[in-house]
């Protein structure tokens, strides 16, 4: 009895120094599991840390090239303004000097005008075109007798039956100029006494040249160049001629 009794209570110290084994191992394998577990947080952790650093300097690269970008466009953009506003100046200047051009040509060449209604008027036989080349006191008279405008009608037509007659149809009629004089201050007077004789009123003759042209004659069969020497006057304001032969 006595030995069983002690068999029972070594085997009872068996099964306790077994689970005291055993809760033993449990504990360190959980220990060694909790080390793991913080370990791979803790790697976690500092991967994410590096990634979020990572991710920052790539956010800071990224802003400075993107600054860099918007730099070099605005540079761009505002050399373009620049070309654009240096062409817009350009073509301002242009267009002043044309306007300067034209506004010379027209006061340096008005003198021209009479002549060149002269030469329309006679080229297409229209007496109308012809008469803008005389001052406006002579037109007024011209135009309220019907014998002057038929005067001037038939003349037309045998200026251009004489033309197609000796240079074939389609008349054409240009000119040059050779050479101006000015018509000296004493003739201007005395034209101008002549004028307010003749037409009565205030008339005031300022200025004066004697043109002389190199007049071309062209028809469909033949042309013809000829010198010729018109007087011009500017009349009342108005450069004109005065006679018409």
């Amino acid at each position: 009895m006595a030995k069983s009794q002690k068999k029972k209570d070594d085997e009872k110290k068996a099964e306790k120094k077994l689970e005291e084994v055993e809760a033993k191992e449990v504990k360190e394998t959980k220990d060694v599991a909790d080390e793991v577990n913080k370990a791979l947080e803790d790697g976690v952790k500092k991967a994410k840390e590096g990634a979020k650093e990572f991710g920052s300097k790539i956010s800071d690269e990224a802003k400075k090239v993107s600054k860099k970008v918007n730099s070099n466009d605005k540079v761009k953009s505002l050399k373009e303004k620049a070309k654009g506003k240096e062409k817009e100046i350009i073509i301002a200047i242009v267009i002043i000097l044309i306007i300067l051009w034209l506004i010379i040509r027209s006061v340096t060449t008005a003198y021209l005008k009479p002549i060149d209604y002269m030469f329309k008027g006679i080229q297409k036989s229209d007496v109308n075109t012809l008469l803008k080349a005389f001052p406006d006191f002579m037109v007024e008279e011209i135009k309220d007798d019907d014998d002057n405008l038929e005067y001037f009608e038939d003349m037309l037509e045998d200026i251009i039956d004489d033309y197609e007659d000796e240079y074939g149809e389609k008349i054409k009629i240009s000119y040059k100029v050779k050479k101006t004089k000015d018509i000296k201050k004493k003739d201007l007077e005395d034209v101008e006494e002549d004028l307010e004789d003749k037409y009565g009123g205030d008339i005031k003759v300022t200025k004066g040249y004697e043109v002389k042209l190199a007049v071309t004659v062209k028809g469909k069969d033949d042309d013809e160049t000829s010198t010729q020497e018109i007087e011009v006057y500017k009349v009342n304001g108005k450069w004109s001629i005065i006679s018409f032969n």
